[in-house]
């Protein structure tokens, strides 16, 4: 049985005072106490499959340098192994995937952005661009859930794939209010019954730049009454639903002085 510890000491607490006795722990219901060393090489196994994994996600160290690590360590497991290995642990966390997607689907703000990855083309000796989907629950939300959604381009149809749009009769697409980044690729889903909520994060990164780069008045201005907005969301952050709600609204300035007044010369 391969034996990691000296490969990847900076995972050892997870792999092996958490990960292996929780293995060790499962597989007895299945093989039984009088069968300890049964238990040991099937919590090695899933240890072993659990590093390649968390190198090649979280890490980002591809297989084919993974197979390099190993090698100097003495283990000689072929990239095909490795492949195998990630293809197998995929089947088994799909239903996994699955069922955090269903539950993102219930939800009725969950943000969305996309991020590019660069990803290795085989025969071509160069990287592609590809991209992942993310999609959350708010940070409100006592489910959290966070799905990546793996796609070789930034089309919108991707995210639209995602929602379920347009949707049938038996099927309908998931409506709620998606919050997004103003990326053209998330368009087509509000002309199919999905509310548009701007990210404020986002807008705000724009004003910032213009008065960083610029010193412009109205980007100061701006900052400022983002900076009002974030402060009201620090002092309900631990608050319930409604407490929030209440807190908003008393933040908002009295008739005749709305925010859009305030910005109405702005250019």
């Amino acid at each position: 049985m391969i034996q990691l510890e000296a490969v990847w000491t900076a995972v050892e607490p997870l792999d092996k005072r958490s990960g292996n006795e929780a293995a060790r722990a499962q597989v007895v219901t299945v093989f039984g106490s009088a069968r300890p060393h049964h238990a040991q090489r099937f919590a090695n196994r899933r240890a072993n499959r659990m590093k390649v994994l968390v190198a090649k996600y979280l890490d980002h160290l591809p297989l084919h340098r993974q197979e390099a690590i190993f090698e100097r360590a003495g283990h000689l497991i072929a990239r095909s192994t490795l492949a195998q290995w990630v293809g197998e642990c995929g089947v088994q966390l799909q239903p996994l995937v699955d069922a955090l997607a269903a539950e993102l689907l219930r939800q009725p703000v969950p943000p969305a952005d996309e991020t590019p990855v660069a990803m290795l083309k085989p025969g071509h000796g160069k990287t592609h661009r590809a991209y992942l989907w993310s999609h959350c629950t708010t940070p409100f939300n006592p489910v959290k859930a966070v799905v990546f959604d793996f796609a070789d381009s930034r089309g919108g149809q991707q995210v639209r794939s995602f929602l379920g749009l347009p949707g049938t009769q038996d099927k309908p697409g998931w409506r709620g209010k998606l919050v997004t980044d103003d990326f053209s690729g998330y368009k087509a889903c509000f002309e199919l019954g999905v509310t548009n909520v701007g990210c404020m994060a986002h807008a705000r990164r724009q004003f910032h730049a213009l008065w960083a780069n610029r010193g412009s008045q109205v980007g100061e201005q701006a900052l400022k009454l983002f900076g009002a907005l974030q402060e009201v969301e620090r002092e309900v952050a631990d608050a319930d639903s409604q407490p929030r709600l209440d807190a908003r609204r008393r933040s908002r300035p009295p008739p005749g002085r709305s925010t859009t007044a305030s910005t109405a010369g702005w250019r």
